[in-house]
């Protein structure tokens, strides 16, 4: 059994963009901290040590479809799916990084969702719809860009 795993994946999403990084833990759950590792993704090699909790260096992941995760002499193969960021899986993230629960970064316009953004609303003095529109995206892309 190789001794590592990639215990979580983290997306955000800047401009659109996927932002990924990986955290790798031992198969005891403890995180493998400060270890040089090298990342091929898509042939472009990109070297880097993980932090103290185990997680590697942010890459964007636009046009990323697969990876091979070098650590410790072992070599592990990374997928990722191929999938659009669409506006609600953007506002999930912006909601979720400035403190509103917007729940799974998944796409669908469900109740965590919705009223994630009906709170970030009646906070910025506008109407709380619970929609996506124009003017709700850009305060929130403002705010986080602030933060």
């Amino acid at each position: 059994m190789p001794p590592h795993r990639v215990a979580r994946t983290q997306l955000n999403v800047v401009d659109k963009r996927p932002i990924i990084r990986l955290r790798l833990c031992d198969h005891y759950g403890r995180p493998v901290a400060n270890t040089d590792y090298e990342l091929t993704l898509d042939g472009t090699e990109l070297p880097g040590r993980t932090d103290g909790n185990g997680w590697t260096e942010e890459f964007d992941a636009t046009e990323v479809r697969e990876g091979k995760l070098a650590i410790e002499g072992f070599s592990y193969e990374v997928n990722f799916e191929d999938e659009e960021i669409d506006d609600t899986k953007h506002a999930q993230s912006l909601l979720n990084a400035l403190g509103f629960n917007a729940g799974p970064l998944d796409g669908d316009r469900r109740r965590r969702t919705i009223d994630a953004t009906c709170s970030f609303q009646r906070e910025h003095n506008f109407e709380a719809t619970g929609e996506l529109d124009d003017r709700t995206l850009e305060e929130m892309k403002k705010e986080h860009r602030v933060k």
